[in-house]
């Protein structure tokens, strides 16, 4: 039960990271071949990436402790920021589910 628990901070932290990508205009034209001018997606993009890390954190802390939970959180944003990374470098058409919201 307790990788249940990793598994959801990971992916947290990966829909976090990617929506702080996706609030920056450049990432946003490589996900999507169109131009970011819509000020009040970035916005909410920046506010959900940002809830959504807070999220990850706060389960590695109830799965761990704040001790053990603090490194650990670091741990799984590193990797997840690197999984981001990765994604924006070679496809990151994949990123696109995070938009939903944002363009409606």
């Amino acid at each position: 039960m307790t990788a249940a628990w990793l598994c959801l901070a990971s992916l947290l932290a990966v829909a976090g990271f990617g929506a702080l990508a996706l609030a920056m205009p450049r990432h946003w034209n490589e996900v999507t071949d169109a131009a970011c001018d819509v000020v009040p997606a970035r916005r909410l993009l920046h506010a959900s990436g940002a809830a959504l890390i807070t999220v990850s954190v706060c389960v590695c802390w109830w799965r761990d402790g704040p001790a053990f939970g603090s490194v650990l959180a670091l741990l799984v944003a590193t990797a997840a920021a690197a999984a981001v990374a990765q994604l924006l470098a070679w496809r990151p058409h994949w990123l696109r589910p995070l938009l939903a919201g944002a363009l409606r």
